[in-house]
Protein backbone atom coordinates (compact mmCIF):
# COMPACT_ATOMS: atom_id res chain seq x y z
CA UNK A 1 0.00 0.00 0.00
CA UNK A 2 3.14 2.24 0.57
CA UNK A 3 3.62 2.71 -3.13
CA UNK A 4 0.31 2.65 -4.27
CA UNK A 5 -0.87 5.61 -1.80
CA UNK A 6 2.56 7.42 -2.48
CA UNK A 7 1.03 7.63 -5.79
CA UNK A 8 -2.17 8.84 -5.01
CA UNK A 9 -0.82 11.39 -2.92
CA UNK A 10 1.61 12.65 -5.31
CA UNK A 11 -1.40 12.39 -8.09
CA UNK A 12 -3.21 15.49 -6.59
CA UNK A 13 -2.95 19.03 -7.41
CA UNK A 14 -2.92 21.40 -4.63
CA UNK A 15 -3.49 25.16 -4.88
CA UNK A 16 -0.78 27.36 -3.49
CA UNK A 17 -1.45 28.19 0.52
CA UNK A 18 -3.14 24.95 0.82
CA UNK A 19 -2.53 21.96 3.09
CA UNK A 20 -3.53 18.26 2.74
CA UNK A 21 -3.07 14.83 3.96
CA UNK A 22 -4.48 11.56 3.15
CA UNK A 23 -4.62 8.45 5.39
CA UNK A 24 -4.97 5.05 4.13
CA UNK A 25 -6.20 2.02 5.65
CA UNK A 26 -6.38 -1.80 4.79
CA UNK A 27 -7.62 -4.30 7.12
CA UNK A 28 -8.58 -8.38 7.30
CA UNK A 29 -9.86 -10.00 10.20
CA UNK A 30 -11.43 -13.50 11.21
CA UNK A 31 -13.36 -14.59 13.93
CA UNK A 32 -14.51 -18.23 15.01
CA UNK A 33 -16.76 -18.77 17.72
CA UNK A 34 -17.39 -22.12 19.67
CA UNK A 35 -20.97 -23.14 22.01
CA UNK A 36 -21.64 -26.05 23.84
CA UNK A 37 -19.68 -28.23 22.48
CA UNK A 38 -19.88 -27.15 18.22
CA UNK A 39 -18.91 -24.50 16.05
CA UNK A 40 -20.99 -21.19 16.22
CA UNK A 41 -20.44 -18.19 14.38
CA UNK A 42 -17.22 -17.82 11.58
CA UNK A 43 -16.97 -14.17 9.96
CA UNK A 44 -14.12 -13.36 7.56
CA UNK A 45 -14.05 -9.50 6.78
CA UNK A 46 -12.08 -7.38 4.63
CA UNK A 47 -12.08 -3.61 4.47
CA UNK A 48 -10.34 -0.71 2.83
CA UNK A 49 -10.60 3.45 2.66
CA UNK A 50 -9.05 6.41 2.96
CA UNK A 51 -9.39 9.98 4.17
CA UNK A 52 -9.00 13.14 2.94
CA UNK A 53 -8.35 16.44 5.19
CA UNK A 54 -7.30 19.80 4.01
CA UNK A 55 -6.34 23.19 5.64
CA UNK A 56 -6.95 26.96 4.15
CA UNK A 57 -6.01 29.55 6.54
CA UNK A 58 -6.86 27.73 9.34
CA UNK A 59 -10.38 26.59 8.35
CA UNK A 60 -10.48 22.78 7.93
CA UNK A 61 -12.68 20.08 5.51
CA UNK A 62 -12.52 16.62 5.76
CA UNK A 63 -14.00 13.52 3.55
CA UNK A 64 -13.61 10.05 3.19
CA UNK A 65 -14.62 6.74 1.38
CA UNK A 66 -14.29 3.27 1.12
CA UNK A 67 -11.76 3.39 -1.91
CA UNK A 68 -8.67 3.57 -2.39
CA UNK A 69 -7.72 5.18 -6.13
CA UNK A 70 -6.52 8.13 -7.59
CA UNK A 71 -10.14 9.01 -9.05
CA UNK A 72 -11.36 8.50 -5.51
CA UNK A 73 -8.65 10.84 -3.72
CA UNK A 74 -9.71 13.86 -6.39
CA UNK A 75 -13.18 13.48 -5.37
CA UNK A 76 -12.39 13.48 -1.77
CA UNK A 77 -10.06 16.46 -2.12
CA UNK A 78 -13.07 18.51 -3.93
CA UNK A 79 -15.59 17.51 -0.89
CA UNK A 80 -12.63 18.59 1.35
CA UNK A 81 -11.97 21.69 -0.03
CA UNK A 82 -15.70 22.55 -0.50
CA UNK A 83 -16.32 21.54 3.38
CA UNK A 84 -13.28 23.98 4.70
CA UNK A 85 -15.49 26.68 3.52
CA UNK A 86 -18.09 26.22 6.18
CA UNK A 87 -15.86 25.34 8.97
CA UNK A 88 -14.58 28.05 11.46
CA UNK A 89 -11.20 30.03 11.29
CA UNK A 90 -8.29 28.73 13.33
CA UNK A 91 -5.01 29.86 12.59
CA UNK A 92 -3.51 27.24 15.00
CA UNK A 93 -5.26 24.27 12.76
CA UNK A 94 -2.44 23.35 11.02
CA UNK A 95 -0.66 19.74 9.93
CA UNK A 96 1.95 17.94 11.90
CA UNK A 97 5.54 18.91 10.23
CA UNK A 98 8.39 16.30 11.38
CA UNK A 99 10.91 18.32 12.99
CA UNK A 100 15.04 18.06 12.34
CA UNK A 101 17.05 15.34 13.94
CA UNK A 102 13.26 13.98 15.57
CA UNK A 103 13.43 10.53 16.67
CA UNK A 104 12.43 7.36 14.51
CA UNK A 105 12.04 4.23 16.71
CA UNK A 106 12.55 1.01 15.27
CA UNK A 107 9.19 -1.06 13.86
CA UNK A 108 8.12 -3.64 16.97
CA UNK A 109 8.42 -7.00 15.77
CA UNK A 110 5.62 -8.99 13.45
CA UNK A 111 2.56 -10.59 14.31
CA UNK A 112 3.70 -13.88 12.29
CA UNK A 113 1.21 -16.46 13.66
CA UNK A 114 -1.64 -14.42 12.74
CA UNK A 115 -4.27 -16.18 10.40
CA UNK A 116 -2.11 -19.58 10.47
CA UNK A 117 -4.02 -22.12 10.55
CA UNK A 118 -7.07 -23.30 8.52
CA UNK A 119 -10.95 -23.07 10.25
CA UNK A 120 -10.82 -26.24 11.20
CA UNK A 121 -7.96 -26.38 12.62
CA UNK A 122 -8.96 -22.94 14.83
CA UNK A 123 -12.37 -25.11 15.74
CA UNK A 124 -10.08 -28.02 16.92
CA UNK A 125 -8.37 -25.76 19.50
CA UNK A 126 -11.31 -23.62 20.42
CA UNK A 127 -12.83 -27.90 21.33
CA UNK A 128 -9.32 -28.57 23.06
CA UNK A 129 -9.82 -25.49 24.95
CA UNK A 130 -13.79 -25.80 25.76
CA UNK A 131 -12.35 -29.54 27.32
CA UNK A 132 -9.62 -27.75 29.34
CA UNK A 133 -12.19 -25.44 31.12
CA UNK A 134 -14.54 -27.91 32.09
CA UNK A 135 -12.37 -30.42 33.35
CA UNK A 136 -11.31 -27.21 35.85
CA UNK A 137 -14.56 -27.97 38.40
CA UNK A 138 -17.12 -30.54 38.06
CA UNK A 139 -19.66 -27.80 39.08
CA UNK A 140 -18.81 -26.27 35.71
CA UNK A 141 -21.65 -27.38 33.45
CA UNK A 142 -21.48 -25.67 29.76
CA UNK A 143 -19.37 -23.49 27.75
CA UNK A 144 -21.81 -20.43 26.94
CA UNK A 145 -19.14 -19.13 24.28
CA UNK A 146 -15.35 -19.19 23.66
CA UNK A 147 -14.16 -17.13 20.89
CA UNK A 148 -10.66 -16.46 19.16
CA UNK A 149 -10.56 -13.45 16.26
CA UNK A 150 -7.48 -11.76 14.76
CA UNK A 151 -6.71 -9.03 12.54
CA UNK A 152 -4.05 -7.32 10.37
CA UNK A 153 -3.67 -4.63 8.56
CA UNK A 154 -1.40 -1.46 7.55
CA UNK A 155 -2.12 2.47 7.42
CA UNK A 156 -0.08 4.95 5.59
CA UNK A 157 -0.52 8.79 5.62
CA UNK A 158 1.21 11.57 3.60
CA UNK A 159 1.02 15.21 3.77
CA UNK A 160 2.02 18.59 2.25
CA UNK A 161 4.12 18.87 5.17
CA UNK A 162 6.47 16.77 4.80
CA UNK A 163 4.95 13.18 7.05
CA UNK A 164 5.51 10.18 4.72
CA UNK A 165 4.98 7.38 7.22
CA UNK A 166 3.48 3.33 7.32
CA UNK A 167 2.47 1.39 10.63
CA UNK A 168 1.62 -2.56 10.02
CA UNK A 169 -0.41 -3.59 12.66
CA UNK A 170 -2.40 -6.99 14.19
CA UNK A 171 -3.20 -8.31 16.97
CA UNK A 172 -5.59 -11.22 18.64
CA UNK A 173 -7.83 -11.83 21.12
CA UNK A 174 -9.30 -14.70 23.25
CA UNK A 175 -12.32 -14.80 25.08
CA UNK A 176 -14.46 -17.05 27.03
CA UNK A 177 -17.79 -17.40 28.80
CA UNK A 178 -18.69 -20.27 31.09
CA UNK A 179 -21.76 -21.51 33.20
CA UNK A 180 -21.88 -23.06 36.32
CA UNK A 181 -24.46 -24.60 38.94
CA UNK A 182 -24.39 -25.64 41.89
CA UNK A 183 -27.28 -26.31 44.27
CA UNK A 184 -29.93 -24.55 42.56
CA UNK A 185 -27.01 -21.25 42.27
CA UNK A 186 -26.63 -20.97 38.55
CA UNK A 187 -23.32 -18.16 38.09
CA UNK A 188 -21.86 -17.01 34.82
CA UNK A 189 -18.29 -15.88 34.46
CA UNK A 190 -16.33 -14.15 32.05
CA UNK A 191 -12.59 -12.90 30.85
CA UNK A 192 -10.66 -11.97 27.90
CA UNK A 193 -7.51 -11.52 26.76
CA UNK A 194 -5.73 -9.41 23.77
CA UNK A 195 -2.58 -9.35 22.10
CA UNK A 196 -0.13 -8.57 18.96
CA UNK A 197 -0.24 -12.55 18.21
CA UNK A 198 -2.12 -15.38 19.08
CA UNK A 199 1.15 -16.68 20.59
CA UNK A 200 1.39 -14.54 23.32
CA UNK A 201 -2.20 -14.96 24.40
CA UNK A 202 -2.79 -16.11 27.52
CA UNK A 203 -5.38 -18.52 27.22
CA UNK A 204 -4.69 -19.91 30.45
CA UNK A 205 -4.87 -16.77 32.10
CA UNK A 206 -8.52 -16.16 30.74
CA UNK A 207 -9.84 -19.83 31.12
CA UNK A 208 -8.81 -19.48 35.10
CA UNK A 209 -10.22 -16.66 35.06
CA UNK A 210 -14.05 -17.18 33.79
CA UNK A 211 -14.27 -20.64 35.82
CA UNK A 212 -13.27 -18.88 38.99
CA UNK A 213 -15.64 -16.13 38.83
CA UNK A 214 -18.15 -18.59 38.03
CA UNK A 215 -17.48 -21.20 40.90
CA UNK A 216 -16.43 -18.56 43.26
CA UNK A 217 -19.90 -16.48 42.79
CA UNK A 218 -21.76 -19.67 44.19
CA UNK A 219 -23.38 -18.58 47.89
CA UNK A 220 -22.74 -14.93 47.04
CA UNK A 221 -24.86 -12.46 49.66
CA UNK A 222 -24.90 -8.87 50.22
CA UNK A 223 -22.40 -7.29 52.17
CA UNK A 224 -23.80 -4.40 55.18
CA UNK A 225 -23.90 -1.05 53.82
CA UNK A 226 -20.98 1.58 54.94
CA UNK A 227 -17.33 2.57 54.03
CA UNK A 228 -15.26 0.10 53.50
CA UNK A 229 -12.03 -0.52 52.15
CA UNK A 230 -11.62 -1.78 48.64
CA UNK A 231 -8.80 -3.96 46.87
CA UNK A 232 -9.32 -3.79 43.13
CA UNK A 233 -8.64 -6.86 41.06
CA UNK A 234 -7.33 -6.31 37.46
CA UNK A 235 -9.82 -6.84 35.68
CA UNK A 236 -11.82 -4.10 37.45
CA UNK A 237 -8.93 -1.59 38.06
CA UNK A 238 -8.82 -0.94 34.19
CA UNK A 239 -12.63 -0.02 34.10
CA UNK A 240 -11.92 3.20 35.70
CA UNK A 241 -8.63 3.48 34.31
CA UNK A 242 -10.30 3.61 30.60
CA UNK A 243 -12.36 6.48 32.47
CA UNK A 244 -9.23 8.50 33.59
CA UNK A 245 -7.52 8.38 30.08
CA UNK A 246 -10.32 10.00 28.77
CA UNK A 247 -10.22 12.64 31.10
CA UNK A 248 -6.69 13.27 30.76
CA UNK A 249 -7.27 13.99 26.92
CA UNK A 250 -6.20 17.37 26.27
CA UNK A 251 -9.24 18.14 24.13
CA UNK A 252 -11.75 17.33 27.17
CA UNK A 253 -9.77 19.44 29.44
CA UNK A 254 -9.50 22.40 26.94
CA UNK A 255 -13.44 21.90 26.51
CA UNK A 256 -14.16 21.74 30.16
CA UNK A 257 -14.75 18.07 29.55
CA UNK A 258 -12.77 17.05 32.65
CA UNK A 259 -12.62 16.46 36.47
CA UNK A 260 -8.66 17.15 35.51
CA UNK A 261 -9.10 20.98 34.42
CA UNK A 262 -6.98 23.12 36.19
CA UNK A 263 -5.27 21.01 38.51
CA UNK A 264 -2.08 20.86 36.05
CA UNK A 265 0.94 20.64 38.61
CA UNK A 266 -1.40 19.91 41.67
CA UNK A 267 -1.78 16.32 43.54
CA UNK A 268 -4.49 14.46 42.07
CA UNK A 269 -3.78 11.08 43.91
CA UNK A 270 -2.04 9.75 46.46
CA UNK A 271 2.03 8.77 46.48
CA UNK A 272 1.28 5.40 45.06
CA UNK A 273 -0.48 6.61 41.81
CA UNK A 274 1.75 7.35 38.55
CA UNK A 275 0.00 6.97 35.87
CA UNK A 276 1.45 6.56 32.07
CA UNK A 277 0.42 6.60 28.43
CA UNK A 278 3.16 5.11 26.60
CA UNK A 279 2.97 4.36 22.70
CA UNK A 280 6.24 2.18 22.70
CA UNK A 281 5.26 -0.11 25.61
CA UNK A 282 7.05 -3.19 24.30
CA UNK A 283 4.73 -5.55 22.88
CA UNK A 284 1.94 -3.48 23.91
CA UNK A 285 -1.24 -3.34 22.02
CA UNK A 286 -1.43 0.21 20.74
CA UNK A 287 2.39 0.56 20.69
CA UNK A 288 3.31 1.96 17.23
CA UNK A 289 6.23 4.15 15.88
CA UNK A 290 3.98 7.09 15.12
CA UNK A 291 0.72 8.27 15.89
CA UNK A 292 -1.83 8.83 13.09
CA UNK A 293 -0.60 12.71 12.19
CA UNK A 294 2.88 11.05 11.78
CA UNK A 295 4.06 12.36 14.80
CA UNK A 296 6.70 10.02 16.77
CA UNK A 297 5.14 7.95 19.74
CA UNK A 298 6.97 8.62 23.62
CA UNK A 299 6.02 8.13 26.83
CA UNK A 300 4.19 10.08 28.94
CA UNK A 301 3.91 9.98 33.03
CA UNK A 302 0.13 11.91 33.25
CA UNK A 303 0.75 11.22 36.95
CA UNK A 304 3.93 11.02 38.54
CA UNK A 305 4.06 10.45 42.02
CA UNK A 306 0.17 11.60 42.48
CA UNK A 307 0.59 14.99 41.34
CA UNK A 308 -0.68 15.83 37.46
CA UNK A 309 2.08 16.36 35.35
CA UNK A 310 0.93 16.23 31.68
CA UNK A 311 -2.19 15.53 29.21
CA UNK A 312 -2.07 14.04 26.05
CA UNK A 313 -2.14 16.32 23.16
CA UNK A 314 -2.47 15.33 19.40
CA UNK A 315 -1.07 18.65 16.81
CA UNK A 316 -3.96 20.80 17.45
CA UNK A 317 -4.57 20.84 20.92
CA UNK A 318 -1.06 21.46 21.51
CA UNK A 319 -0.85 24.40 19.48
CA UNK A 320 -3.89 25.85 21.73
CA UNK A 321 -1.19 25.87 24.54
CA UNK A 322 2.35 26.27 22.53
CA UNK A 323 2.93 22.89 23.40
CA UNK A 324 4.47 20.06 21.88
CA UNK A 325 2.06 16.95 20.30
CA UNK A 326 2.95 13.90 22.89
CA UNK A 327 2.27 11.84 20.53
CA UNK A 328 -1.45 11.08 20.84
CA UNK A 329 -3.27 11.93 17.62
CA UNK A 330 -4.98 8.73 17.02
CA UNK A 331 -7.92 8.16 14.63
CA UNK A 332 -10.86 5.37 15.12
CA UNK A 333 -10.79 4.78 11.45
CA UNK A 334 -10.58 6.44 8.11
CA UNK A 335 -13.81 8.43 8.65
CA UNK A 336 -12.66 11.10 10.92
CA UNK A 337 -9.51 13.51 11.70
CA UNK A 338 -7.30 12.39 14.46
CA UNK A 339 -8.16 13.47 17.91
CA UNK A 340 -5.92 13.30 20.90
CA UNK A 341 -6.37 10.17 22.99
CA UNK A 342 -4.34 7.03 24.89
CA UNK A 343 -2.18 4.43 23.37
CA UNK A 344 -0.98 2.08 25.97
CA UNK A 345 -2.38 3.41 28.83
CA UNK A 346 -1.63 1.98 32.90
CA UNK A 347 -1.30 2.02 36.61
CA UNK A 348 2.51 2.33 37.36
CA UNK A 349 2.80 -1.03 39.50
CA UNK A 350 4.33 -1.20 42.64
CA UNK A 351 6.87 -3.51 44.79
CA UNK A 352 4.93 -5.26 46.94
CA UNK A 353 3.33 -8.81 44.92
CA UNK A 354 -0.42 -8.93 45.10
CA UNK A 355 -0.60 -11.93 47.77
CA UNK A 356 1.64 -10.02 50.60
CA UNK A 357 -1.26 -7.32 49.52
CA UNK A 358 -4.10 -9.20 50.20
CA UNK A 359 -2.27 -10.86 53.65
CA UNK A 360 -1.44 -7.03 54.76
CA UNK A 361 -5.15 -6.71 54.32
CA UNK A 362 -7.17 -7.00 57.05
CA UNK A 363 -10.48 -6.28 55.69
CA UNK A 364 -12.17 -5.23 52.93
CA UNK A 365 -14.57 -5.32 49.96
CA UNK A 366 -12.61 -6.95 46.87
CA UNK A 367 -14.00 -5.73 43.73
CA UNK A 368 -13.79 -8.48 40.30
CA UNK A 369 -16.16 -6.81 37.88
CA UNK A 370 -17.75 -3.57 37.90
CA UNK A 371 -20.86 -2.76 35.53
CA UNK A 372 -21.95 0.59 34.43
CA UNK A 373 -18.73 2.26 34.20
CA UNK A 374 -19.49 4.50 31.19
CA UNK A 375 -22.58 6.15 32.99
CA UNK A 376 -19.83 7.87 35.28
CA UNK A 377 -19.72 11.31 35.26
CA UNK A 378 -16.45 12.65 33.25
CA UNK A 379 -16.67 16.60 34.42
CA UNK A 380 -17.16 16.12 37.95
CA UNK A 381 -15.46 12.46 38.22
CA UNK A 382 -18.34 11.16 40.24
CA UNK A 383 -19.28 7.07 39.86
CA UNK A 384 -22.34 4.88 41.44
CA UNK A 385 -21.51 1.17 39.47
CA UNK A 386 -22.59 -2.24 40.07
CA UNK A 387 -20.05 -4.45 41.74
CA UNK A 388 -19.19 -7.97 42.75
CA UNK A 389 -16.13 -10.03 43.63
CA UNK A 390 -15.77 -11.31 47.53
CA UNK A 391 -15.59 -10.22 51.18
CA UNK A 392 -12.11 -10.24 52.74
CA UNK A 393 -11.24 -10.72 56.38
CA UNK A 394 -8.21 -11.97 58.53
CA UNK A 395 -6.06 -13.27 55.76
CA UNK A 396 -9.14 -15.45 53.90
CA UNK A 397 -11.94 -15.15 51.57
CA UNK A 398 -15.37 -15.16 53.48
CA UNK A 399 -18.15 -15.35 50.83
CA UNK A 400 -18.88 -14.13 47.08
CA UNK A 401 -20.56 -10.67 46.83
CA UNK A 402 -23.15 -9.64 44.80
CA UNK A 403 -25.89 -7.16 44.07
CA UNK A 404 -23.30 -4.21 45.49
CA UNK A 405 -23.40 -0.56 44.63
CA UNK A 406 -20.13 1.25 44.68
CA UNK A 407 -20.08 4.93 44.52
CA UNK A 408 -17.32 7.77 45.09
CA UNK A 409 -15.55 10.16 43.16
CA UNK A 410 -12.43 9.40 40.95
CA UNK A 411 -10.37 11.94 42.61
CA UNK A 412 -11.25 11.06 46.00
CA UNK A 413 -10.59 7.45 45.36
CA UNK A 414 -6.53 8.29 43.59
CA UNK A 415 -6.34 9.99 46.58
CA UNK A 416 -7.23 6.92 48.56
CA UNK A 417 -5.38 4.72 46.79
CA UNK A 418 -3.09 3.36 49.78
CA UNK A 419 -1.26 -0.22 48.21
CA UNK A 420 -0.37 -0.69 43.99
CA UNK A 421 0.87 -4.41 43.90
CA UNK A 422 3.47 -5.74 40.98
CA UNK A 423 1.29 -7.86 39.10
CA UNK A 424 0.35 -5.55 36.16
CA UNK A 425 -1.80 -6.98 33.97
CA UNK A 426 -3.05 -5.70 30.73
CA UNK A 427 -6.83 -6.08 29.28
CA UNK A 428 -6.37 -4.86 25.58
CA UNK A 429 -4.33 -1.64 25.57
CA UNK A 430 -5.43 -0.35 29.22
CA UNK A 431 -3.17 -1.92 31.99
CA UNK A 432 -4.12 -2.45 35.98
CA UNK A 433 -2.12 -3.74 38.75
CA UNK A 434 -4.15 -5.01 41.82
CA UNK A 435 -4.49 -2.02 44.35
CA UNK A 436 -6.25 -0.82 47.34
CA UNK A 437 -8.62 2.14 48.17
CA UNK A 438 -8.51 3.08 51.60
CA UNK A 439 -12.29 3.98 51.83
CA UNK A 440 -15.07 3.44 49.51
CA UNK A 441 -19.09 3.73 49.86
CA UNK A 442 -20.11 0.47 49.04
CA UNK A 443 -24.47 0.11 49.24
CA UNK A 444 -25.53 -3.80 50.20
CA UNK A 445 -28.06 -5.00 52.58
Amino acid sequence: MWGEGKRIFESLRVPSGWQVEIYFQRERSREFAWSAGRPDDTVSSWSQGMGVRAVHRGRQGFASACEISSGAARRLWDQARAAAAFSPADARRTFYAPRPGEDEPAAEPGDDDLFRGSPGEVRDRLAFWEKRALAKDRRLKKVLKLSLSETRGESALFSSMGVAVREPYGDASFSAEVLGEWKKDVQVGWDWSASRSRQSLDVERVLAGACGQAVGAFGAKALFSGTWPVVFHPKAGVEFLELLSDALGADAVQHGRSFFVGRRGKRVGSSAVTLVDDGRYPGGLATARFDDEGCPTRETATVSGGVLREFLYDHYTARKENRLSTGNGNRSGVDGPPSPSASNFYLKPGGVPAAELMRDTARAFVVEDVIGMHMADGVSGDFSVGAGGFLWRNGRRVHAVRGATLAGNLLEMLNGVDAVADDLTWYGAVGAPTFRVKGLSVGGA
